[in-house]
């Protein structure tokens, strides 16, 4: 997704591109993930201001991760929203040694630098996407998971394991006394 200086005119540039399950294994190579109905789409505005170049729009990606109780395909659905401004290197550099560099601290912008006649938008998808992977996805929020014994999933049904005697917190002092 580069985007040439020259491109953007005085109304700005609109910017969008729809994925396939081909772009999700380049950026969720390390992600543990089922790509089989992978989609999103990126749209995005972009204008400039002298140098700087501001990009807003949203990023949307809807794929399957593993759920973390009992392993089915758990859908993750990323919507958000994406906020950056794009400067040169050189003045970044400057901004960073003047007090200007709190002003744009205190936008809640996230700041990127440029080098060249063009910049390119992938880095920042990619970074949205993955933003949006679950730490644990869930196939639903009352997921029963697996029985620890025999590892059927519990959300099919009971397991036929006998059941598990109740335990208490104190339980287990019982069998540490001593006679005497």
């Amino acid at each position: 997704m580069k985007v040439r200086l020259k491109d953007i005119g005085p109304d700005g540039l609109r910017v969008a591109r729809d994925f396939d399950k081909t772009y999700f294994h380049e950026i969720l190579a390390n992600v543990e993930a089922y790509l089989d109905q992978a989609a999103g789409r990126a749209e995005m505005m972009v204008t400039k201001t002298g140098a700087q170049i501001f990009v807003h729009g949203a990023v949307r990606a809807r794929f399957h991760v593993p759920c973390g109780r009992c392993l089915e395909a758990a859908e993750v659905c990323v919507d958000g929203p994406v906020s950056v401004t794009y400067m040169p290197e050189a003045l970044a550099t400057q901004r960073q040694e003047s007090q200007e560099d709190a002003l744009i601290e205190g936008e809640n912008v996230d700041v990127a630098t440029y080098r060249g006649a063009e910049f390119d938008l992938s880095d920042l998808v990619r970074d949205q996407i993955l933003l949006g992977v679950p730490m644990v996805g869930l196939c639903r929020s009352d997921c029963r998971g697996l029985c620890v014994r025999c590892g059927a999933n519990l959300n099919l049904g009971p397991c036929g394991c006998p059941p598990r005697p109740e335990e208490t917190p104190l339980g287990r002092l019982g069998s540490m006394r001593r006679p005497v």
